[in-house]
């Protein structure tokens, strides 16, 4: 099962994410007009952006990438013990975030800046 931790310092948020091979670190989905960062800590993990570029896949030694705002994304673990990280700026998030956007239920729409795709 996929579990995440979120951590926080002054306005940059890092949550850390830790999954078995196949599972979702992150569902499809994007932040509003925020863009953040992905890196893979462990393991290997598929990043895909949906702007029309291939999926990648990437590996501690990869360093990070940005995933642009107003762009879907979905990361997911390829093998056992994967960590993902993602960081961010909150500035200009509503309070709360990220607990808000960690407790969003995707079928809900927006949560803390986070728009899921799924939502209808």
């Amino acid at each position: 099962m996929t579990t995440a931790m979120v951590h926080q310092w002054a306005d940059v948020a890092a949550t850390v994410y830790y999954a078995d091979k196949g599972e979702i670190v992150a569902p499809r989905h994007n932040h509003g007009d925020y863009e953040h960062t992905t890196a893979c800590l462990a393991g290997r993990s598929l990043v895909s952006i949906f702007d029309g570029r291939p999926a990648r896949i990437m590996s501690p030694a990869d360093g990070s990438i940005a995933l642009p705002g107003h762009i879907d994304h979905e990361v997911s673990a390829l093998e056992d013990g994967t960590i993902v990280m993602h960081m961010m700026s909150t500035i200009g998030y509503p309070a709360g975030y990220p607990a808000a956007a960690r407790a969003a239920d995707p079928k809900d729409g927006e949560h803390g800046g986070v728009i899921f795709a799924n939502a209808s």
